[in-house]
């Protein structure tokens, strides 16, 4: 066995000399900064995580029954043509270790392996962080399983599990290399755990003892790579007294799962990362483990993040996380983050520029503050800093001398176009006109000598930040011809074009070729020379799917003002210019209407309903997209005769109590003393319903039954669960109705309940798993039974008081087949919540986020089970800068917001509400709250300037104040600071709306 791995070694070794690839350097750490040991100079790595070995993404690689390996292969060729040098990826230790923390040989193990030799053979570095802790959708009986995060700190059970495996892990010898992970220079360094949890209570001795500890464990592996320990949650004073060399940080300054775009300007929030340069760390190198410009889609943002890390002192950076090609058509894995060259090409080639400003600036360069430093680096020819980002323009670009780099279209001209070496772009500039989507680049081989490689274009047919899944396309490729037109000096007008692997000639005219993906080789004229030496043929990308009809995205407004005209926008994937129309049909009037759509740029059209028929109510609008002798009209994809009218969406009966002839049972659990009842009864509408009731419910009680479903026929479709239902005990606001599966898996839903008959309708994506179901989605042609369950969990201390409800019927139903719009009046208050967003909620103590019954109909509940000291708090934020463009003009006008709300617990008696403007400038206020419904006025005169909010240093000076026209978001907080006396008390705040007041006349 030792015989075969030095035989591999060496195969490798020589694989690489052959290639040309050099061997990995050693890291050092001399002083708290990372030195290569060969030369002394500062090491400054920029990448990626990454993660076809583990979690998600090993999964969802093998359900679509790809080779894991040459996904593997195929990124990292798009990662050396963005010029990226290391990978970060936390280990998921479940997956590869055994309960007593042996590592376990498998498929996860041999596929880290086979990354690491990649990285190894291609130049490229690894940070590993061999323990997650966090949970895996792949089987493991991995220690972590044990053992809480908390337990695995400070618990002196949980310690020799996590020594043996991280010895283990270092001693590992990599199969395809022949070196144990310590010996292998192209692991630059070890980052001990990701994003650790702390008990209350815990100091910063025990941490730094449980740093040592681990960092022991590393060490007599024989390890001599930099250890790295996460400064998560501030403990930087721990990671300062250890025994180790880093400290590693993380930083989502657009927050985490939005749901969808982000649109503001996020550069304010980028400005710095002071926190890095904490005097506590001195002693400390610094490095970043993840970090993103989550949910924002430009490529705006990446460099002047890779700004702030180096001024902070940072020397290596790696974004969480990158899309394996095969998935990131869907962006599956972890919804929040999208990045990859194909399919989503502008943020990989602002990402592209990220990796050279990382390259390029000195450690603890300072660039000043936003907006001075929205330009920054050296500077070129004409004296200007060589890196640019703009919110406004959607761009990031690095225009020097020798270097030209742009992630969208630009005006910015090279100082020196004949002494350009290096050219890669997304969209169009003075150098290069092109109406492609998708990125290219131009290298310099030798004088007139260059390669052109081009990629497909790609089209973004959904929200890229919803919900992901295997089965929700958001980017499409489309293989097309393009005309090409290049200003470059060093090829003149009439140069010749060589494809490869091809060898299919052209010539330029007048330095225009058409190109489709591929890689060329492009000759001055009067050169005739074969590739130079070090010419890479590789071209790497998927190929385009054929025979499906052209996917439409189109958001619609969540509301409108009357009397303006309502801009509709859409980017259509179809290859070609098809015939576009607007069919609309304004409110209150029964004829539809028809504009075309006219194109504004490649696979985009517009059009706009006509202002006088904005009227308050609702206008019904859907697009038509006639392509190729067909017409498809969207929402729904339905393939129609030119301006027809679509058919009716006939609901499916999942169930109706009509159809039963006597009432289940119910099976009452954990209820001494209680009973339950259930019977059929009438309906004021002359139908019947199922009515299910008991007396009370005991601590961890539950009543519940089953009942048979309906199947939906195979051309059935919907997208909306309806619900007929009603409370019959003041107690009872919701039951969880769950949909059943005959293979096992199940999904359901809490159901809001008043005393009123309502449809209540639940988006299917709404619907989570139940009951350890791995599956994301149902599927209604296995739906075998209806789970019916209301218990004490659903009413807390109103649990032991009657509870009763009746449901008449379950449906599934499509929400339309026409996009719905609600108009306002131009002078009626503007929601700024609603209740389906279920915005994202931060915070340090144990939070909850559910819909729950309000006053008057839906409401979202927040709740903690108690805050640590201060500052422990939960927070969450709406953003509304969309949804207020019709109204901005009239903003100004609007003297206050309302908030309806209520403390869900005795002891929660205020909630912060900050109000943020276009700059971050936030503007807020403590509200009282009480445990009844209650309209909270919140008039401007009421808030003051939060500067702990780091908004602009220049905000919040006498005379300064809060511009309702320029709001973007709100942000509602309530923690321990609130609470002095309460705060280790169960806590929860409920919302049902909040709205800008109505214009004052």
């Amino acid at each position: 066995m030792i015989r075969r791995l030095f035989c591999i070694a060496i195969v490798g070794w020589l694989f690489n000399l052959a290639h040309g690839a050099p061997l990995p350097r050693e890291v050092v750490c001399t002083n708290a900064v990372l030195r290569w040991a060969d030369t002394g100079e500062e090491v400054a790595l920029f990448g990626v995580n990454y993660y076809p070995p583990h979690y998600t993404n090993f999964r969802d690689l093998g359900l679509l029954g790809v080779d894991r390996e040459q996904t593997i292969r195929d990124d990292l060729v798009h990662f050396k043509r963005l010029r990226l040098d290391l990978l970060r990826l936390h280990v998921f230790e479940r997956e590869l270790s055994d309960a007593e923390g042996n590592l376990v040989e498998n498929e996860h193990l041999r596929l880290l392996d086979y990354l690491i030799s990649q990285c190894r053979s291609n130049g490229l570095y690894l940070v590993l962080t061999p323990i997650a802790w966090w949970p895996t959708p792949n089987p493991g009986n991995g220690f972590a399983n044990r053992f809480t995060m908390n337990q695995m700190i400070t618990d002196p059970v949980a310690l020799p599990a996590q020594q043996r495996y991280l010895r283990q892990f270092m001693e590992h010898r990599n199969r395809y290399t022949g070196l144990t992970y310590a010996a292998d220079h192209a692991v630059v360094a070890i980052e001990l755990i990701n994003e650790p949890l702390y008990p209350d209570a815990t100091t910063d001795a025990q941490i730094t003892t449980y740093i040592n500890n681990l960092a022991a464990a590393v060490r007599e592996s024989g390890s001599r790579k930099p250890i790295f320990y996460n400064g998560w949650q501030r403990r930087l004073k721990a990671v300062a007294d250890a025994k180790i060399e880093g400290c590693t940080f993380g930083w989502y300054p657009s927050g985490l799962v939005a749901g969808h775009c982000l649109s503001r300007n996020f550069l304010p929030n980028v400005q710095d990362y002071a926190e890095m340069r904490s005097p506590v760390l001195t002693n400390r190198a610094k490095g970043v483990y993840e970090f993103d410009a989550a949910d924002v889609p430009g490529g705006y943002l990446y460099p002047a993040m890779a700004r702030s890390f180096r001024a902070g002192g940072a020397q290596f950076a790696a974004q969480f996380q990158y899309d394996p090609m095969p998935l990131a058509p869907f962006n599956a894995g972890w919804q929040t983050h999208y990045l990859n060259l194909i399919y989503a090409p502008q943020r990989a080639l602002g990402f592209m520029i990220a990796a050279d400003a990382f390259h390029t600036l000195a450690r603890l360069e300072q660039s000043g503050l936003y907006p001075t430093n929205n330009v920054f680096g050296p500077r070129n020819q004409l004296g200007l800093p060589e890196f640019r980002v703009s919110f406004e323009e959607n761009l990031s670009e690095r225009v020097g001398d020798r270097v030209y780099l742009h992630s969208s279209h630009t005006r910015t001209r090279p100082p020196a176009p004949e002494l350009l070496e290096r050219v890669a772009g997304c969209g169009a500039s003075p150098l290069v006109a092109y109406e492609g989507t998708g990125a290219y680049f131009l290298d310099r081989l030798a004088p007139g000598q260059w390669r052109l490689e081009v990629y497909p274009d790609a089209v973004w047919v959904n929200d890229p930040f919803g919900k992901d899944s295997l089965e929700r396309e958001v980017s499409r490729i489309l293989w097309r011809a393009w005309p090409m037109r290049l200003q470059l000096p060093d090829l003149g007008g009439d140069f010749s074009v060589k494809a490869v692997p091809s060898n299919a000639s052209t010539a330029a005219v007048r330095g225009e070729i058409t190109v489709t993906p591929g890689v060329y080789l492009l000759q001055r004229q009067g050169i005739n020379a074969p590739p130079p030496a070090g010419f890479d043929p590789t071209f790497v990308a998927p190929k385009e799917r054929k025979d499906v009809p052209p996917a439409i995205w189109h958001d619609v407004a969540r509301h409108w003002v009357s009397g303006r005209e309502y801009p509709v926008s859409a980017v259509i994937a179809v290859a070609g210019d098809p015939q576009v129309n607007l069919l609309y049909r304004p409110a209150a009037t029964a004829a539809w209407q028809s504009l075309p759509m006219t194109r504004q740029s490649v696979y985009h059209y517009a059009a706009a309903i006509p202002a006088k028929t904005m009227q308050p109510g609702e206008c019904n609008y859907r697009i038509e997209v006639n392509s190729k002798e067909t017409a498809y009209s969207y929402p729904g994809v339905v393939l129609v005769a030119r301006l027809k009218s679509l058919p009716a969406s006939r609901p499916t009966v999942l169930f109706a109590a009509s159809g039963l002839k006597t009432a289940p049972g119910l099976s009452l659990r954990n209820s001494p003393g209680k009973s339950s009842h259930s019977e059929l009864v009438a309906t004021a509408d002359g139908g019947r319903a199922l009515s299910l009731s008991v007396t009370g419910f005991g601590a961890d009680a539950a009543a519940s039954l089953r009942l048979a479903a309906t199947v939906p026929p195979a051309d059935a479709s919907g997208d909306t669960v309806v619900v007929r239902a009603r409370a019959i005990e003041e107690a009872t606001t919701a039951f969880e109705l769950g949909l059943v599966q005959a293979d096992g898996n199940a999904f359901g839903f809490d159901v809001p309940l008043s005393r009123e008959w309502q449809d209540i309708r639940i988006f299917v994506k709404q619907l989570h798993p139940l009951w350890g179901t791995q599956a994301k989605r149902p599927d209604f042609s296995r739906l075998k039974e209806l789970s019916v369950i209301f218990g004490s969990w659903l009413y807390g201390e109103r649990h032991a008081q009657p509870h009763g409800f009746e449901l008449a019927g379950v449906r599934l139903e499509q929400s339309g087949e026409s996009f719905q719009l609600p108009v306002l009046d131009a002078r009626a208050a503007v929601p700024l919540f609603y209740r389906d967003e279920f915005p994202r909620v931060y915070g340090d103590a144990g939070r909850q986020s559910k819909t729950v019954r309000g006053s008057t109909g839906l409401a979202m509940r927040v709740s903690v089970p108690k805050f640590g000291p201060p500052p422990s708090s939960v927070s969450f934020k709406l953003e509304v800068g969309e949804r207020l463009e019709a109204w901005r003009g009239q903003l100004g006008a609007r003297q206050s917001a309302t908030l309806h709300a209520r403390a869900g617990e005795p002891d929660t008696t205020k909630l912060e509400i900050l109000f943020i403007e276009d700059d971050g400038a936030a503007w807020g206020c403590n509200v009282p709250l009480t445990t009844q419904w209650r309209d909270i006025r919140i008039s401007w005169d009421m808030l003051t300037y939060y500067r702990n909010f780091k908004g602009p240093a220049q905000r919040g000076q006498p005379g300064d104040h809060f511009n309702p026209e320029k709001l973007q978001a709100v942000n509602c907080c309530f923690g321990a600071w609130l609470f002095p006396q309460t705060y280790a008390q169960q806590h929860a705040v409920e919302i049902e709306s909040l709205h800008l007041d109505a214009a004052v006349p």
